[in-house]
């Protein structure tokens, strides 16, 4: 089984205060906890938010099965910089990967316990593996991010090449792009990214009630193609 860091960035801009103040991405934030608890070695997603401009990118804090209730309205509606902006993604881009302390060594880690359900099925359970150490500020920290937006994105030059360096650099980040919108808007460069880079994959949400409403196995199922799954195996 993998273990490896959960995180979300979640999109504040004007247009997507709809969705957090009616609770919708929260419920979709909530639907990704099992993600942490099964990935996650301390069973916690870090959440990130932006909107525009460098002040924007926002470390909210961690999300677990203790606190997901109304995380949004709780956590982010009205209290994050940036709520109500415009839509830049390069720079939450560049906090998430320095949070995650790419650029250094990994250092050996303790083995962690086996997991069970779809993804120990998925990836087998029977033998522990050697995960990163959290606590290690300077450690590099293998993290998968589920990046979330309703909006294009203002910054398509800067965003690919933060993706392209984290690629190019072996960081081992892996972002599921996810654009959600009610309004059957198009996200030609999360589309391009994916086509692109080998670190990103796009998903496309047009009914967010609909697929917050998903069982988990659909969910996953959603999720996982054979290039996260393949990333995820390695």
């Amino acid at each position: 089984m993998p273990e490896l860091e959960v995180a979300s960035a979640v999109d504040v801009s004007g247009s997507f205060l709809g969705e957090h103040r009616a609770g919708l991405t929260s419920t979709f934030l909530t639907r990704i906890v099992p993600w942490g608890i099964t990935f996650d070695p301390d069973g916690k997603i870090d959440i990130f938010t932006f909107s525009d401009g460098p002040a924007s990118a926002h470390y909210v804090g961690y999300m677990d099965a203790s606190n997901y209730a109304d995380y949004v309205a709780t956590n982010i509606v009205d209290k994050v910089p940036g709520w109500g902006g415009a839509t830049d993604y390069a720079h939450v881009l560049r906090m998430i990967l320095a949070h995650f302390g790419w650029g250094e060594k990994q250092e050996d880690a303790p083995l962690q316990p086996k997991k069970t359900g779809f993804f120990a099925r998925l990836f087998g359970a029977g033998k522990p593996s050697a995960v990163e150490q959290p606590q290690a500020d300077e450690a590099p920290r293998r993290a998968i991010v589920f990046f979330v937006t309703d909006g294009v994105g203002d910054d398509p030059e800067a965003t690919t090449k933060v993706i392209g360096d984290a690629e190019r650099e072996g960081h081992e980040t892996f972002f599921v792009m996810v654009g959600m919108s009610n309004r059957s808007s198009e996200f030609p460069l999360l589309a391009k990214l994916a086509a692109k880079h080998g670190n990103v994959i796009f998903r496309k949400i047009e009914d967010i009630a609909a697929f917050n409403a998903m069982s988990d196995e659909k969910l996953n199922e959603f999720f996982l193609d054979e290039k996260l799954t393949a990333w995820l195996s390695r």
